[in-house]
């Protein structure tokens, strides 16, 4: 037994005064540490909710928004389909009011007052703002 304690310690020399040359230099707890504080007020410095907010108030972004999705319905009615009728929301411009498009991915021509101005859509889906 005293000799297998001996061997265990002459082998947990050995392989200390072997690996001692092959150590990689590692960060310090307080570098990581100050780098984690430093990332983190970077990260929380922006307001992130502004900066969306903002994104969707002018007009014109919250147009492409609408017609991204008036667009998207007219492709699904392109195709042979199961719905006859599915309804948009226009969102964005136009809270609750919808527009329902047809099978074939047409429309019909309608013209919605909203709080921006009249909103205009034509039978191929083409929304126009017009300011009053």
């Amino acid at each position: 037994m005293v000799f297998l304690i001996q061997q265990v310690r002459a082998m947990t020399i050995s392989a200390k005064y072997l690996n001692r040359k092959r150590r990689l230099p590692a960060f310090s707890l307080l570098e990581i540490l100050t780098v984690l504080v430093i990332v983190g007020v970077i990260l929380t410095l922006p307001r992130w909710p502004l900066i969306g907010s903002n994104l969707l108030s002018r007009a014109n972004d919250r147009i492409s928004v609408t017609q991204a999705k008036v667009d998207v319905a007219i492709l699904a009615q392109s195709r042979p389909s199961s719905q006859k009728i599915i309804s948009v929301t226009l969102d964005p411009v136009c809270p609750a009011k919808v527009v329902q498009v047809y099978l074939g991915g047409w429309l019909k021509p309608v013209a919605i007052e909203c709080p921006v101005g009249t909103l205009t859509v034509s039978t191929l889906g083409e929304l126009r703002l017009e300011k009053s």
